[in-house]
């Protein structure tokens, strides 16, 4: 249990993220979707991570990624939009 959580990289992102190292976190977060590209709809910690670096169109997708397999997430469509409302230049350009 402990070996395993210290294993865990989206355990290590979100440590990581909390103690703002962003960079770091994002880094550990693409690791999960090199070793399990299917893993990336359900990583919204990297959306937040990628917000947070300012990689707004990064986010965008990450988020947008998440919505299409769980389109109930209210919240994910609400980073959707702010990133996108940061790459467009506002929240009326990004409806």
């Amino acid at each position: 249990p402990l070996a395993a959580q210290a294993a865990n990289p989206v355990r290590e992102g979100m440590t990581a993220f909390s103690n703002n190292r962003v960079e770091e976190a994002i880094e550990l977060y693409d690791s999960v979707i090199r070793a399990n590209p299917a893993s990336k709809p359900y990583l919204w910690q990297r959306g937040l991570a990628l917000y947070y670096a300012e990689r707004f169109a990064d986010g965008a997708e990450q988020f947008a990624s998440d919505v299409q397999v769980n389109s109930n997430d209210t919240e994910e469509q609400i980073w959707h939009l702010v990133c996108l409302a940061q790459v467009m230049g506002g929240l009326e350009a990004a409806r």
